[in-house]
């Protein structure tokens, strides 16, 4: 992406994926952010899996 130049996919889509192992869930930026405010005000931040299929 031209907008995001700099960025750590599953896969290194700039090169054939065959021989490539998926990085880990740690280890690249596509994920979603999930937050969660507690009755004091209390912020926490938890990541789930991006969802490659359509239901």
């Amino acid at each position: 992406r031209e907008d995001y130049k700099v960025r750590v996919d599953e896969y290194d889509f700039s090169k054939p994926l065959q021989g490539q192992q998926k990085k880990s869930f740690s280890e690249h930026w596509r994920k979603h952010t999930l937050s969660y405010v507690d009755k004091k005000g209390k912020v926490s931040l938890e990541y789930r899996p991006v969802i490659d299929t359509t239901l």
